[in-house]
């Protein structure tokens, strides 16, 4: 019989045992590449370097194991809810004994190799991924300030688009809808509304021009169009009446009730009213840019008071827009002259509690809408992203962009609404058209 000669596979094997042993039994691994038997030792040597504290990747598994379920329980694609900071290891356990670190290297590489995948499936479910600065809320001494982002593409549907009714729009701009569901768009530059029916169908159109009661002028000094309205519980509503400085109270039956305003800067007077919101108690809140605040009427148009706004861009003709959340939050859109956007929350007294800024806005913001979760639409002038969704804490979450199943997405538009269920209605100023888009989950219903 002959000797049985070792196969190549087993001579490799056995340099390794040596190697990791520190012994060799042979005394001779002639029969195998210099080069293979160094890159042995290289790799032992690596393995023998003190292995991390198993404390510490016990504590690093279980936070990584708790945000990926977090990532997928959560309802897509919002980010998902991150516990608390991982914590501090502790101080390093004694060293095992060498014969005992090899299998602990082995297993902590598994670990960590099955923990990268895991967090990078998470981060991209979750489109948090890696490459993007700062894809987590940074706070400071102050509002915080949402970080950037790339928001995915989310369900929704285009339902409707119409024109204007009889002889079109001339730059539409806010939109209200009423007690009926019926949507109010400002024909700024034919200083009236046209109304529709939720179901697109052009109802008439209401306002003529003037100085008298009842009569509007909708554009300010430089022009733009600044019509807006807003509902009442009890169906009546207010009308902004930017070019004659004033706002305008009427019954549910449109009957003309009052006047409040004319210029000045006292109380109950405008400068440059720019926005008019209601909030959920029936008062009205009226957004003069030249003030730089928010005077507060209640329903029956007697001045409350007045809320002064530390705004981020304080220079007269950058704010554009105002809307009041459930909660009483007020949301004011800004341009600065040198062309920074934000979005900026105050709370009832006006102060700053977050700002969404040209970090993840990419155009100037037109308007917004606040559902009862408190996510957060934002109107931009923007084909990219013309409607940028976030949540509450001004993490993005989503945007609304025409696409090629939904071309229609009005990206050129100066005013929103979100009604009750689920809808939103946009008003494009290049198009001269009002759009329906239909939201649906995650977004709609609120959660």
């Amino acid at each position: 019989m002959r000797d049985h000669q070792p196969t190549r596979d087993t001579l490799i094997d056995q340099a390794w045992d040596d190697e990791f042993l520190g012994t060799d039994a042979d005394g001779d691994h002639a029969a195998i590449e210099p080069e293979l038997i160094e890159t042995i030792r290289r790799i032992h040597a690596l393995d023998a370097a003190p292995a991390a504290d198993p404390l510490f990747v016990t504590n690093l598994w279980e936070k990584l194991m708790h945000t990926q379920q977090a990532t997928f329980t959560a309802p897509s694609p919002f980010a998902p809810i991150l516990g608390d900071p991982i914590p501090r290891p502790r101080e390093a356990s004694p060293l095992p004994p060498r014969s005992l670190r090899r299998p602990w290297s082995l297993a902590s590489a598994s670990l960590a190799f099955a923990a990268v995948a895991i967090l990078l499936i998470g981060l991209w479910r979750s489109d948090l991924r890696p490459g993007t600065p700062g894809f987590l809320s940074r706070s400071h001494d102050g509002p915080s300030i949402a970080a950037p982002s790339t928001p995915v593409a989310g369900p929704f549907e285009v339902a409707w688009q119409v024109p204007g009714g009889d002889t079109g729009f001339d730059f539409p701009t806010s939109l209200a809808v009423d007690p009926d569901g019926n949507i109010w768009v400002a024909d700024s530059g034919n200083d009236r509304f046209q109304i529709f029916s939720p179901g697109g169908d052009f109802i008439e159109t209401w306002g003529v021009s003037g100085t008298g009661d009842g009569q509007f002028r909708m554009e300010r000094f430089n022009g733009d169009g600044y019509g807006v309205n807003a509902f009442l519980s009890d169906g009546s509503f207010v009308a902004l009446d930017p070019g004659n400085h004033r706002i305008q109270y009427f019954a549910a039956d449109r009957t003309f009730v009052k006047a409040v305003g004319t210029v000045g800067t006292s109380d109950g007077q405008f400068q440059d009213p720019v926005g008019l919101a209601v909030g959920a108690d029936d008062t009205v809140l009226v957004l003069d840019d030249k003030r730089a605040d928010v005077q507060v009427f209640n329903s029956s148009g007697a001045f409350i008071r007045k809320i002064a706004l530390q705004t981020r861009y304080s220079d007269y003709n950058t704010m554009n827009s105002l809307t009041v959340d459930t909660a009483g939050n007020l949301y004011v859109t800004e341009l600065s002259h040198d062309g920074q956007f934000v979005v900026e929350r105050f709370d009832k007294d006006g102060n700053a509690t977050l700002a969404i800024d040209s970090a993840d806005l990419v155009d100037q913001p037109q308007a917004v809408a606040v559902d009862a979760a408190g996510t957060i639409y934002i109107l931009q002038w923007s084909q990219k992203k013309p409607i940028l969704v976030v949540d509450a804490s001004g993490m993005p979450v989503m945007t609304i962009a025409p696409t090629a199943d939904q071309p229609k997405v009005p990206w050129t538009s100066a005013g929103m609404v979100l009604d009750s269920k689920g809808n939103l209605y946009v008003s494009d100023t290049t198009s001269r058209t009002l759009t329906k888009i239909r939201l649906g989950p995650p977004l709609w219903p609120p959660r």
